[in-house]
């Protein structure tokens, strides 16, 4: 239940002892690779598609969630080694960048060994004096780093739109 890359095998037939020079080793087909799919999975979404913090909140916690699945039985299984993705801030987004920022990249990593989880990014709310409509910040998860293809976004749930509530009147 280990979520890795395919792993590789690689055969060579050598060192045949028998009947003398009756019995030879075909030199142009003595090799055989196996590889071993790996079955187990794991899949990043966000926790929720959004939130609605006041201006003045300071931060906003977006939960990136991991699903393993080992075995195929959800919920199962580690990862061999770490994988982050990050959060990006869409051109759709009302809120310019005084009104909020993102933590640096990567924002967000599972480290090796880790199970079925989710993990917070901080999004900072930043509080200004000016009275204005409520605006938007819209992320979507993207730049994934991992192991091969045994861990993708699902691109369904993959989006999450914060919705900052103006504190000023």
């Amino acid at each position: 239940t280990l979520v890795e890359s395919d792993e590789t095998i690689d055969l060579e037939l050598t060192g045949l002892v028998g009947i003398g020079t009756q019995v030879t080793i075909d030199t142009g087909n003595d090799n055989h690779t196996i590889t071993i799919d790996d079955n187990d999975t794991a899949v990043m979404t966000v926790a929720s598609t959004s939130s609605n913090p006041s201006e003045g909140i300071g931060s906003q916690n977006v939960g990136v969630t991991l699903t393993i699945t080992g075995n195929g039985v959800s919920g199962t299984g580690t990862l061999a080694s770490a994988v982050t993705v990050n959060l990006q801030a869409l051109g759709s987004s009302t809120a310019t960048g005084s009104d909020f920022s993102l933590p640096s990249s990567p924002m967000v990593t599972f480290a090796s060994g880790s199970a079925s989880a989710t993990v917070n990014a901080a999004v900072a709310i930043n509080n200004d004096t000016l009275v204005e409509s409520d605006e938007t910040i819209d992320l979507e998860l993207t730049g994934l780093v991992g192991i091969g293809t045994q861990v993708t976004i699902d691109t369904g749930n993959d989006n999450h739109t914060i919705t900052i509530d103006d504190n000023d009147t």
